[in-house]
């Protein structure tokens, strides 16, 4: 049994390296630029404008994820991750994710989202503007990453929160809205 089980664990992880592989040179020609080593694994699924998309070295993007984008950019760094069944919006906006961030699964980086003003028709309230995401970040899973909001360098979001403005480098925040829980060193 344990034999049949290891020979079908690599036939599994050669036909994913091959998939792997061919999906690499389909999106290599398809977005505005994948760096070497990096994965758009299946069931990804984008919308928009693919060449507004690019990606550094080594960066993955795991099952089930939605990457869209309107008339802005979004920009993936190197060493970094986005697992499974996470959203990315840029709309019209910029959204600028460093390197070496993790970002947990079911995650939700929204760029351009509807928003309550008061004495105004709900269709025309929202808010868009750039995210901005330093390197070493970890987002925990769950998280919800709003417009108009920078991430500085080293920083740990924790699962759930809502992200709704700017967080300094070093600093872990979670909650909802999201609160400082303290300063990393």
């Amino acid at each position: 049994m344990m034999l049949t089980l290891r020979l079908t664990d690599l036939f599994h992880k050669t036909t994913r390296k091959v998939i792997d592989r061919l999906r690499y040179c389909y999106f290599k020609l398809q977005i505005g630029n994948i760096g070497k080593g990096s994965c758009i694994k299946p069931g990804v699924k984008i919308t928009g404008n693919p060449k507004r998309i690019f990606i550094g070295k080594k960066f993955k993007i795991w099952h089930n994820s939605v990457i869209s984008v309107g008339k802005g950019k979004i920009l993936f760094g190197d060493d970094g991750l986005i697992a499974v069944g996470s959203f990315v919006s840029a709309g019209n906006s910029q959204i600028i994710i460093g390197n070496g961030v993790a970002i947990a699964p079911h995650c939700n980086i929204i760029a351009y989202s509807h928003h309550y003003k008061e004495n105004e028709a709900y269709v025309k309230c929202y808010r868009e503007g750039d995210i901005i995401i330093g390197n070493n970040v970890l987002i925990g899973a769950a998280v919800t990453i709003l417009p108009s909001v920078n991430i500085g360098n080293n920083c740990v979001i924790a699962a759930g929160c809502v992200v709704n403005k700017d967080v300094p480098d070093n600093t872990m925040v979670g909650g909802i809205p999201m609160r400082v829980i303290r300063t990393i060193k």
